[in-house]
């Protein structure tokens, strides 16, 4: 019974540490996980029970107390100034471990989590590139041949140029490198498109598809060619054959 005592209140002091630390860095940072269960919120708080007791136990050991065993706390603890000088000591660890705790969370951890967040955000912007890829590959079906794609390029809400491509670069996802050919004809047929009334008369009654990157401001207007396609072939029957006699 002597030692009984002691005991209960060496455990009160090694158990409750914990839970105001844990408690104590859960209010202060916001980055904290809400959502933690109490399975995780005991073994955090024993984990800084286990810190505040070895911080002690090395204070201690500094001090001169020639202590060196968890029994020779238990038993020193039933000194009426030991008790007061542990709490006190207890309670400055305790701010310790907060206030390192905090710093780990703060510039460890949130830096981690906003790498984590940079790397998703970078991977979606990469799927996002591979949009453009698609059509041009065809796997997207806007049209059965890229090199009869009729295009607009837009940025920042300016025409840039417009035209047929007959090359495109796929080696460099992240860089696009057009060759446009047919480029005045066709400035040429979308500023008449815009004058005209009817759908059937125009060259591009339709468009087909926008492809817009974010990133750079940059608007990649996909046009309906049937009609210029259809257009071009009856001028080629028009035109005469040159072995034609």
């Amino acid at each position: 019974m002597d030692t009984l005592i002691p005991n209960l209140v060496f455990i009160l002091l090694f158990t409750c540490p914990g839970f105001l630390v844990s408690k104590a860095v859960t209010l202060l940072n916001e980055i904290t996980n809400t959502e933690a269960t109490d399975y995780d919120k005991g073994i955090w708080a024993f984990f800084y029970s286990f810190l505040v007791f070895i911080l002690n136990f090395a204070a201690l050991t500094l001090l001169g107390r020639h202590i060196y065993s968890i029994s020779q706390i238990a038993n020193a603890l039933d000194s009426f100034s030991f008790l007061v000088k542990y709490i006190l000591l207890t309670g400055l660890n305790c701010v310790i471990i907060v206030a390192l705790a905090l710093l780990f969370i703060r510039y460890v951890l949130f830096e981690f989590k906003k790498r984590e967040v940079r790397k998703k955000q970078n991977a979606l912007l990469r799927s996002y590139l591979t949009v453009w890829e698609d059509i041009i590959r065809g796997k997207i079906g806007l049209i059965p041949n890229f090199s009869d794609m009729c295009v607009e390029i837009m940025k920042g809400g300016t025409v840039v140029t417009q035209g047929i491509i007959q090359t495109y670069s796929t080696s460099r996802p992240s860089k696009k490198d057009f060759l446009l050919t047919d480029v005045e004809a066709i400035r040429v047929y979308l500023d008449n498109d815009k004058k005209l009334d009817d759908e059937d008369k125009k060259m591009f009654p339709k468009i087909l598809a926008d492809y817009y990157d974010a990133e750079s401001d940059i608007l990649i207007r996909i046009y309906n060619n049937s009609n210029l396609l259809k257009n071009f072939g009856e001028q080629e029957q028009c035109e005469p054959s040159p072995h034609a006699e």
